[in-house]
């Protein structure tokens, strides 16, 4: 069993690693100030210059088939393009793609739709989530209703990427509702934004967003049918399927982006003559994020693997088991692993990447430290672009070999000597515990925190009350 990447797969990480250094993350400080002042950090015309200048030595189209002018990487290659992309908060993306289910267009929609999409001038976004209809896709309630050689639609989509931008949207409906999205009941349509929809900006973290998609009677030709009529939910399962190891791999690289900044940080902010990197419960938070980072993304390129070995990822995976007993699902039925989805559960890549995002604002965060203040900058940046695989339960089962491991990436340092204590007496294991909160005079929420030998109040976030009673810091979200 050999998991070393092959020299090809090391050259292409290596080039475009190489390219968001040079060419990408300068950009950050500019981004940074536009959207403080709540213009778009990258407009179309920058992204576009950028990937023109990839193109120039062979990275564009990713996906894309060769006969379209692409490259038809494998998924393993993929995968670990899209971490490199994942280190940097600028939106970029590689040139020449489109949506994979654009593939099974006819002819004529090729020429209307796919080919203006992989050379950039067209936008597209694909919608099927409704306000009734997340994570239970099969739920959906848009309807499209025929009428002669037209189709009429009404309804809502949202939390649409790229709604508020795109020049047509790959819009699946119920075209009947008695077999239902998953027998058939469901199709998905080409519908130009000229055709009548609308798009409304949803605020989320950070300047961008989604968008709500409404169809207020929307005449849609019945030469705009994506696939056949009824292909709908499969299409769109083929879409989400793709994005079950490219969106991981991207949260994995903004995974070693924060820990990277956290680890630098705690080698060089100093409270009462030592680094931060010498307190055990700093230890504990950057060796926890540093072995979840690790499993994470052995997982995701496995994940990937499947996808090239063209192997049904519900069979033999024990990892794939013991998450659905994790979550109370059992074998089949609702809830199984689809191999559509290539086995990788939602929340694999989130284990690593909340405690790696939240890493860099706690340990940044000090209050008093005017320099260390990460709410406008590049800590606070990454902690938002982390939003895209969600939030689940973190199941630890760390060993203290693990944590002695994953400690080396922190610079040694000298314990210090028992009476360099300011309480002057051996400090028991750091704690983290719940702290009662109340409301101070300047209306922020405010936790006490204890240590031996006196009572000190530190005012931390309302989000995470956390308290290392031998800490000699306020650790604050």
């Amino acid at each position: 069993m050999d998991f070393a990447l092959s020299d090809e797969e090391r050259a292409i990480r290596d080039t475009v690693r190489a390219f968001v250094t040079r060419e990408v993350m300068p950009l950050e400080s500019e981004l940074l100030r536009r959207e403080r002042d709540h213009r778009p950090g990258l407009d179309r015309s920058e992204l576009r210059e950028l990937q023109l200048k990839a193109k120039t030595f062979g990275f564009w189209g990713l996906a894309t088939p060769e006969e379209y002018g692409g490259m038809a990487l494998p998924a393993v290659i993929q995968s670990l393009i899209w971490t490199e992309l994942g280190r940097s908060f600028v939106p970029f993306r590689f040139g020449g793609e489109a949506d994979n289910i654009l593939f099974h267009a006819t002819e004529e929609q090729k020429h209307e739709f796919l080919l203006p999409t992989i050379a950039g001038d067209r936008i597209s976004c694909f919608a099927i989530t409704e306000p009734g209809a997340g994570s239970d896709a099969a739920n959906i309630k848009l309807r499209a209703r025929r009428d002669g050689d037209d189709w009429i639609l009404d309804g809502e989509k949202t939390f649409i990427t790229n709604g508020n931008d795109a020049d047509f949207a790959i819009v699946v409906a119920v075209t009947d509702p008695e077999k239902g999205a998953r027998r058939g009941g469901a199709t998905a349509f080409l519908v130009d934004r000229a055709m009548g929809w609308r798009s409304e900006f949803i605020q989320t973290m950070g300047e961008g967003g989604p968008a709500s998609l409404v169809f207020d009677g929307v005449r849609v030709p019945h030469r705009n049918i994506l696939g056949e009529i009824g292909q709908g939910f499969t299409l769109g399962m083929e879409w989400i399927g793709k994005g079950r190891y490219t969106i991981p791999s991207h949260a994995v690289g903004i995974a070693e982006r924060a820990l990277q900044m956290a680890i630098d940080h705690a080698n060089t902010r100093e409270t009462f003559g030592a680094p931060i990197a010498t307190n055990q419960a700093i230890q504990w938070m950057i060796a926890d994020s540093e072995t979840e980072l690790e499993a994470a993304r052995w997982l995701i390129l496995r994940s990937a693997w499947t996808v090239d070995a063209g192997l049904d990822p519900r069979h033999g995976l024990l990892d794939g088991q013991a998450l659905r007993r994790r979550h109370g699902q059992p074998r089949g039925g609702p809830g199984a692993p689809d191999p559509r989805r290539h086995g990788l559960h939602p929340g694999a890549a989130d284990r690593a990447l909340v405690p790696a995002g939240a890493a860099v604002p706690h340990l940044r965060g000090h209050r008093r430290d005017a320099a260390a203040d990460h709410r406008a900058g590049p800590a606070a940046r990454l902690h938002e672009d982390r939003r895209p695989p969600g939030l689940s339960r973190s199941v630890r089962t760390l060993t203290d070999g693990n944590r002695r491991r994953a400690r080396h990436a922190l610079a040694p340092q000298r314990r210090r000597h028992v009476a360099d204590d300011p309480v002057g007496r051996r400090v028991p294991r750091p704690l983290r515990r719940r702290l009662p909160v109340r409301a101070g005079d300047d209306g922020r929420h405010q936790a006490v925190a204890e240590r031996p030998g006196s009572r000190q109040r530190g005012v931390v976030g309302s989000r995470t009350l956390l308290s290392y009673t031998s800490a000699t810091f306020s650790i604050c979200s």
